[in-house]
């Protein structure tokens, strides 16, 4: 694992980690804009870019956020939010003005187990080879700026602690620590954290709400980021948006300051002390309340529920849990059992010495599969744990082994004859595979499923396995992904995750041919559809078909229904939507120039109010061609797509 510095000055930095969700397309990131925001003093912007990201006080109350579904768990859905790039950029600013203090806030508190602690300096490569091979291999791109390279992987802008997900700190020493002293314990959360938060209770939580009320127009911290919030938000002051780390240190100051009061409240009214009679821990909005009695930790809950209301939150009290020792849920025994099951599958066909490896056959591996799965879903209804509790990990000890096995130089160089017996193992591990995305379909896991169609890809074109071997994994991935394809587009919600898929046929397409008309016209299309597609969909769409001369007439489709929608719109600029696709469409390789030309057109007299001269549109359109990617990276090559999902190893998503 490689150790990378990161530049502290590079304030820009935020736009590539703070303002986005985690949970967009696995070809999406802000890299486009963050190049902007660096470059733009030394060169001659075109009015009309200038415009579009240029902030006043006249068009902050308009700006629409990008609002997307991702599944949250079976039947369930959650809501993010891409805020409009004016406000993105806003956020550097004050990032570069307020990093010490939000450090200061959010190091109130003794309960929060993950806080920002101080400015990143470095963050770690998992594998550094393929980030080395892409900078090696990216000369044709855009000019990086200076240290461009370090800070397009970081993680974040601040380090944070302690934990980046829930299982880490029930496996924590902490965690056994506290199980030695307390034996009850009350878990409870708030609910609906995020769209119930009144973006004004950040001066109450820092001021007072009495101080806050007389001072609302001071040029201060907390007024600052209560307004960036509201711009975020389409100008409202009831709830944040949900998906960036933004919204979550914004949170994180409000609910520090319901804890400092609450621990107070507890020992001035009742005598109950912190850390003597009780302790408390939160994982973003989610309360553990370690006790000896639970009569206390419900009094400990009534105080919560006081402070929470004063702030116009509650507790949701259908989830709250009383468990007593050993402090080890169905989630964590389901896991142990699960990688003690996978490890004995995965080591049962391969034997490793100093020197080489051997292989072992595998015979009937259909039954092999059904056994394995068999044994999980076992595991799975034994523990009464969901899928979703389990597969992120799962997933992940698989693509983990699958990196090892297949990269090892050792059996790369061996001959076809050798190499065949990984055939079964391989269609094994995906029929697991597959069957676990049909239960648990979450962004993350499908970003996963795609990091391990890249793995088998690679090893498929660089190994000297068979054509027929060959020929059967790769089929064995088709149908895998186009029947999980199936089982998503019954339900348009599940979009993104059906978008993550179709990045995954696109590497696939590289050594087993797609007929692509046949996913757009039987699973992804209608007429009907088109006018309900949003910039997801759209983008993503195109990024699937390429230059494919059969797909021409529904790529125009695609484009002609774009072009239409933003032509529609008044103020087309406001819509976060609508810029990510503009510029989108303009830098596109597969879009022929009379169409971005058009486009161009119809903004430009949007925002400027006049038709543009054939030269000024021609200069407007070599401006964002210049970037080449603005925020979808159109080069689908396999180094490109394995570095892309590399870099999605440092942002994991901020959940259990």
């Amino acid at each position: 694992m490689a150790k990378v510095r990161v530049k502290k000055f590079d304030k820009s930095r935020i736009l590539l980690t703070e303002v986005l969700p985690y949970e967009v397309p696995i070809p999406f990131s802000n890299i486009g804009l963050y190049r902007f925001s660096r470059r733009k003093q030394s060169e001659n912007v075109p009015n009309l870019v200038t415009e579009i990201f240029k902030i006043t006080k006249k068009n902050t109350g308009n700006l629409l956020p990008y609002n997307y579904k991702i599944i949250k768990k079976l039947d369930s859905y959650r809501t993010l939010s891409i805020m409009h790039p004016k406000v993105q950029l806003k956020f550097i600013e004050f990032y570069n003005k307020y990093d010490s203090l939000i450090l200061s806030l959010c190091s109130k508190s003794r309960v929060s187990i993950r806080y920002p602690s101080k400015v990143a300096s470095h963050f770690f490569v998992k594998n550094s080879q393929i980030i080395k091979k892409k900078l090696k291999d990216s000369g044709v791109e855009v000019e990086r700026l200076p240290h461009e390279t370090e800070i397009a992987y970081s993680s974040s802008y601040f380090t944070y602690k302690e934990y980046d997900f829930l299982y880490k700190f029930y496996d924590s020493y902490k965690f056994h620590r506290l199980e030695k002293k307390f034996k009850k314990l009350l878990r409870f959360d708030i609910s609906k954290c995020f769209p119930s938060i009144y973006s004004h209770s950040i001066s109450w939580a820092i001021k007072g709400k009495e101080f806050a009320k007389k001072n609302t127009s001071t040029s201060s911290f907390e007024n600052k980021f209560d307004k960036l919030m509201q711009w975020s938000n389409y100008n409202e002051t009831n709830g944040i948006i949900i998906g960036p780390e933004t919204s979550r240190i914004f949170a994180e100051i409000i609910l520090q300051r319901i804890e400092q009061n609450v621990i107070n409240s507890l020992k001035e009214k009742h005598k109950i002390h912190l850390d003597r009679d009780y302790t408390i821990r939160r994982y973003v909005d989610d309360y553990f309340v370690f006790s000896n009695d639970f009569k206390l930790a419900h009094e400990v809950k009534k105080e919560f529920v006081k402070e929470l209301e004063y702030y116009k939150l509650s507790i949701n009290d259908a989830k709250t849990q009383e468990i007593e020792i050993p402090f080890i849920t169905g989630i964590t025994i389901a896991r142990i059992q699960l990688e003690k099951r996978l490890d004995n599958f995965l080591s049962s066909f391969i034997e490793e010495t100093d020197n080489e490896i051997m292989l072992k056959k595998i015979i009937k591996p259909f039954n092999v599969s059904n056994k394995l799965i068999r044994d999980l879903k076992s595991i799975i209804k034994q523990n009464k744990v969901d899928y979703e509790d389990v597969t992120g990990m799962t997933l992940s000890i698989i693509r983990n082994r699958l990196v090892k096995l297949l990269s090892n130089e050792f059996i790369l160089q061996q001959d076809s004859t050798f190499i065949k017996d990984l055939n079964n193992p391989i269609l094994i591990i995906l029929d697991v595979l597959f069957f676990l995305i049909s239960m648990d379909s979450r962004t993350r896991t499908t970003v996963i499923l795609t990091q391990i169609v890249v793995i088998i890809t690679q090893f498929l074109r660089a190994s000297n396995i068979d054509g027929e071997n060959s020929m059967v994994i790769s089929k064995k991935m088709f149908d895998g992904i186009r029947d999980t394809l199936n089982i998503l587009n019954r339900d348009s919600k599940t979009h993104l995750e059906s978008m993550n898929l179709l990045v995954a046929l696109v590497n696939l397409n590289k050594i087993y041919p797609i007929v692509k008309t046949k996913f757009i016209e039987d699973i992804l299309l209608n007429e009907d559809q088109l006018e309900n597609l949003d910039y997801f969909q759209i983008i993503i769409l195109i990024y699937f078909i390429e230059d494919s001369n059969e797909c021409e007439e529904y790529k125009d489709k695609l484009i002609d229904t774009s072009i239409k929608k933003i032509a529609k719109v008044k103020e087309c600029m406001a819509k976060t939507e609508y810029v990510y696709l503009f510029f989108d469409l303009v830098s596109c390789p597969h879009i022929k120039t009379d169409k971005k030309n058009e486009l161009i057109k119809i903004v430009y007299k949007s925002l400027i109010g006049v038709t543009p001269t054939a030269n000024r549109v021609g200069r407007i359109r070599n401006y964002i061609l210049s970037y080449q990617s603005w925020f979808i990276d159109w080069n689908t090559n396999d180094i490109n797509l394995e570095y892309v999902l590399a870099k999605k190893e440092y942002n994991p998503p901020y959940s259990g």
